[in-house]
């Protein structure tokens, strides 16, 4: 997980997960999970609806 990235609210991160620079985790409205060896790169932003 690099040193920028924010991640927030009820998010779960599987084994061996990359997430890198200026990625946005946004679990404040409802659950994300990301799974085994999941990538994400960077600037992505990652968020859900409430429902």
């Amino acid at each position: 997980i690099a040193e920028n990235a924010v991640i927030i609210g009820d998010v779960e991160i599987g084994p061996r997960v990359n997430i890198w620079y200026n990625v946005v985790i946004r679990g404040d409205l409802n659950r994300i999970v990301i799974g085994e060896e999941t990538n994400i790169q960077d600037g992505t932003i990652v968020h859900v609806e409430s429902e």
